[in-house]
């Protein structure tokens, strides 16, 4: 059956949404920075946007966006946006890894569709990350009693939830998705790693599918990529403990690394919206380089 075709608005956010996933990890640049919404730098990814909704890639990075949605990957990772906003292979160096929605003010948003977990594994868990994320610095600054029940929301590969379930031998993680590949990938990895307190489920694109009490739902380089954020994170208070705790990990607007800044959310946006969902901020970290860390309690 001959597939519809997209309009060229949807092929611009695919390739928009290639370049992000690239930028995350310093992979690549942003449209703005290279003509026709190409991006080339020397010794990494080079993407050029040409007539028809087609971004060919080269060598270490590449990514195609074709019209039927399906991605063709080079060497070393590939990447590509379809009509829905998904973006198969790349990273992002984050979690960024999974996001769990659309996004207000993100064109439809950018969630990511990941057909090769193991390709995506080898940039969400690199060793070059801890340099920037600090993940035990992170996890040692929110104080969790041993007994916690944590939510790593939009987990990816498990970078912070396997390091959680390490940390909280008599607590529970549970790690959130949209993606089934992720899911998989992060259950596997639970039980190679030993880590029978490390649970991945799928969840839906616009809520958290939680059960039990959490006492932290922790939302690292995700949290821009939710739809109707307010209303998101409203929901989640009566899945929170009595002691139960939001924290948001994002990429600062001047940071070199993280999404096109177009993309970004300022932390006094993030602040006034989590006010708005009826929380009120209980701390805020200075560890990371290039990310700001704010944690909310319920008011």
């Amino acid at each position: 059956m001959k597939k519809p075709l997209r309009s060229n608005g949807s092929r611009a956010l695919s390739r928009l949404m290639l370049t992000t996933t690239l930028a995350l990890l310093g992979l690549g640049c942003t449209p703005a920075a290279s003509p026709a919404g190409g991006c080339c730098k020397k010794g990494q990814p080079c993407l050029r946007a040409h007539g028809g909704g087609h971004a060919h890639g080269h060598p270490h990075g590449a990514g195609h966006d074709r019209g039927e949605g399906h991605a063709h990957g080079h060497p070393h990772g590939a990447g590509h946006g379809d009509g829905e906003g998904h973006a198969h292979g790349g990273g992002h160096g984050d979690r960024h890894e999974h996001r769990p929605a659309q996004a207000e003010g993100h064109a439809h948003g950018m969630p990511h569709r990941f057909e090769d977990a193991e390709a995506w594994s080898k940039r969400f868990d690199a060793a070059e990350r801890d340099a920037w994320q600090k993940p035990d610095e992170v996890i040692h600054a929110l104080a969790l009693p041993t007994d916690a029940m944590v939510v790593d929301l939009g987990a990816g590969t498990g970078y912070f939830a396997v390091r959680l379930a390490r940390a909280l031998p008599k607590g529970r993680v549970l790690a959130l998705d949209v993606e089934p590949n992720m899911v998989r990938f992060m259950t596997d990895r639970a039980t190679r790693d030993g880590l029978p307190n490390l649970v991945a489920r799928e969840t839906p694109k616009d809520r958290a599918a939680l059960d039990g009490a959490a006492d932290l739902v922790l939302v690292v380089d995700t949290y821009h990529h939710l739809a109707a954020r307010p209303a998101y994170v409203r929901a989640l208070r009566s899945s929170l403990s009595p002691r139960g705790r939001v924290a948001i990990v994002d990429f600062r607007l001047e940071s070199e690394r993280g999404p096109p800044k177009e993309h970004r959310l300022a932390p006094e946006r993030v602040i006034e919206e989590l006010g708005e969902a009826g929380f009120a901020l209980s701390a805020r970290y200075e560890l990371l380089p290039d990310q700001y860390f704010l944690v909310f309690s319920p008011r």
